[in-house]
């Protein structure tokens, strides 16, 4: 078993297979480790994504999947590349 198995653990997460924004256990998550284990740069991390996905989301109208997704091999990790287009809101 994997920890990427535990964060699609149905009695933590409900619809743990659906990308939700905003969980209120999202501390949960098991993608930084967990106790002495726990990644040094995970705030720095959390910081960038935080950023990074807010910008997008300001930037941008509309976004969607444009092309086919990679996924990791072992498929309990999921999809490690998704190409998206973005229409962007100085398009208009």
């Amino acid at each position: 078993m994997t920890y990427a198995a535990a964060n699609r653990d149905p009695e933590v997460f409900a619809d743990p297979h659906d990308f939700v924004l905003g969980r209120e256990n999202v501390n949960k998550h098991l993608g930084f480790g967990r106790g002495r284990h726990r990644c040094a740069g995970m705030p720095l991390a959390r910081m960038a994504l935080q950023v990074g996905l807010k910008v997008m989301l300001e930037e941008s109208l509309d976004w969607d999947i444009d092309g086919e997704l990679q996924y990791a091999k072992m498929p309990e990790m999921g999809v490690v590349s998704c190409p998206v287009r973005i229409a962007s809101n100085e398009a208009m």
